[in-house]
This record gives structure tokens, C-alpha cells and sequence, in this order.
């Protein structure tokens, strides 16, 4: 009787894809790669960047902007009341 032994081979699959936001404003889901974040930080303040601590939301740039004040999108993702001036503050970082 003749045994024959198993080789197993180990192949790694490894699909490296992004992860995926949705924007704010336009509520399109994309790579994260594709869009900015924008964060509430612990002052009060709304800032972009990839790393600060805090809430935050992704947005598309500055022309979803609008749609996001209107949707109440940056509150939502907040979990906040107002935050009227931080439009403002955000479209000067943006451009």
C-alpha cells in the first residue's frame, strides 16, 4: 500500500481595499482616500484633518458643502446642536 503524503500550500490572500465613507453632504459612499474629514475638536472648533482627535465627518470638498449645512450632515455627524459658524471656518480650510 502506497501512501501518499498532502502538501498543503498556504497562499495569503489579501485584498487591500479602503475603507469606505459616506459623505455629509452628498451622502455618496467613497474610499476614504477620496474625501477629507472634518473634525469637531474638543474647543469647539472645526478643523480638517485626517489625524485630529474628536468627532468627525467626511465631505467630498467644498461643493458639498452646502448640501451638508443644508441636511444637517456635520450635526449629525457631531452629535450637535449648531454648529452654523463651523461652515463657515470649514469652507476657508477647504479653499
Amino acid at each position: 500500500m502506497t501512501t501518499r503524503a498532502a502538501t498543503m500550500t498556504t497562499e495569503t490572500v489579501t485584498t487591500s481595499d479602503p475603507p469606505i465613507r459616506t459623505c455629509v453632504g452628498c451622502r455618496r459612499r467613497r474610499p476614504q482616500h477620496e474625501l477629507v474629514r472634518c473634525v469637531l475638536d474638543a474647543d469647539g472648533h472645526a478643523r480638517v484633518s485626517r489625524t485630529a482627535p474628536g468627532r468627525g465627518g467626511w465631505i467630498c470638498g467644498v461643493e458639498c458643502l452646502d448640501a451638508a449645512r443644508k441636511a444637517r450632515g456635520f450635526e449629525r455627524a457631531w452629535r450637535v446642536r449648531s454648529a452654523a459658524d463651523a461652515y463657515d471656518r470649514l469652507r476657508d480650510e477647504l479653499n
